[in-house]
């Protein structure tokens, strides 16, 4: 579980340094829930990539199935990702020299994301309910 902790507190650097300053001038809060069959995912992360052009990606961290961040106007692509630790099946634990981690969630909605939003000042709400299958 330390994994996790340390990788959560690597999206957040990462969600800072990407998302700028979160009070800059004409930001949107938006806001949401992610699940996976169903299922709150219990950490990752969500980036917001404009597809209109002239705007720098924004992203922030999946907690409990909950998301919130702040990102100018306009239309996204949508990526999300909720990496967990490989477990050696020798083992059966994450161990020394076992670093390595897998994507839980499938690449339809991160690498080769289908998912869009478009962010204005009407919705600010966006819910993700992704299917394993």
């Amino acid at each position: 579980m330390k994994f996790l902790t340390g990788y959560s507190f690597a999206f957040l650097a990462l969600a800072t340094l990407a998302c700028g300053c979160s009070n800059e001038p004409g930001t949107l809060e938006v806001k949401g829930k992610v699940t996976l069959d169903s299922q709150a995912i219990p950490e990752g992360r969500i980036r917001f990539s404009p597809t209109d052009g002239g705007k720098a990606p924004a992203e922030g961290l999946i907690n409990y199935g909950s998301y919130s961040f702040r990102v100018l106007p306009g239309k996204y692509k949508v990526e999300i990702t909720s990496p967990k630790p490989k477990i050696d099946p020798k083992v059966k634990k994450v161990g020394p020299g076992n670093d390595e981690v897998v994507e839980t969630i499938p690449t339809k909605y991160n690498y080769n994301t289908e998912l869009a939003v478009e962010i204005g000042s009407g919705k600010l709400e966006h819910n993700f309910d992704l299917k394993s299958k």
